[in-house]
């Protein structure tokens, strides 16, 4: 009769490395979609209220902040002007204040940037502009912190591709190393069987 087979038991916990970095692998991956997640969050809560309305010719009055950025926008639902044409004047002093076009187009919504500008002081201001349509709408609101945005959005994407990545990686090197271990440990256990079933008395 033949002698049953050898078949070493190689419990799991005996190998290197130990099954943890599993657990540190999956949870940069989970830290990873929070980061992404929180900073999507801060982008949302970043956009600028566009709660200031207003028609072609009509002049309106608006209390403005000096440390304040502003942007005027234009309704793209209802507009079909080329050009436009406004203004912001202070109340108190009559002094014009200097528009700049934008340099990066921001649409929220039906919202589209059209001019950005600051105040030099606190105060009334009269806002009034229009174009080269009739019917157009317009808005004031902050101007938007498009790199907070850009951010934001770029997180969304390559924070949870970046702890897919790393997280993957990590998992890998880990089984790759403890299947190598779990390799020679059975070589090592048929070994000394063999030396022990060679010198039965030792």
């Amino acid at each position: 009769m033949y002698a049953p087979q050898f078949k070493p038991q190689i419990s799991a916990k005996e190998l290197k490395p130990g099954r943890g970095w599993f657990v540190v692998a999956a949870a940069i991956f989970v830290l990873s979609l929070i980061a992404a997640v929180v900073t999507l969050v801060v982008a949302l809560t970043s956009l600028p209220d566009i709660d200031i309305k207003f028609d072609d010719e009509e002049t309106k009055v608006v209390e403005l902040d000096s440390d304040k950025r502003y942007t005027l926008y234009v309704d793209t639902d209802r507009s079909y002007s080329v050009d436009y044409f406004c203004s912001v004047t202070s109340v108190d002093t009559g002094d014009a204040v200097e528009l700049s076009d934008v340099d990066t187009e921001y649409t929220q919504g039906k919202w589209s940037s059209i001019y950005h500008f600051d105040v030099p002081r606190d105060g009334d201001y009269d806002l009034l502009c229009n174009g080269t349509s009739e019917r157009n709408r317009y808005a004031l609101g902050e101007r938007a912190n498009l790199w907070v945005l850009t951010a934001g959005i770029t997180g969304l994407f390559v924070l949870p591709g970046l702890g897919f990545l790393i997280g993957g990686v990590i998992a890998l090197v880990v089984a790759v190393k403890r299947n190598r271990h779990k390799t020679r440990l059975l070589y090592q256990r048929h070994y000394e069987y063999y030396i022990g079933q060679q010198n039965p008395g030792h």
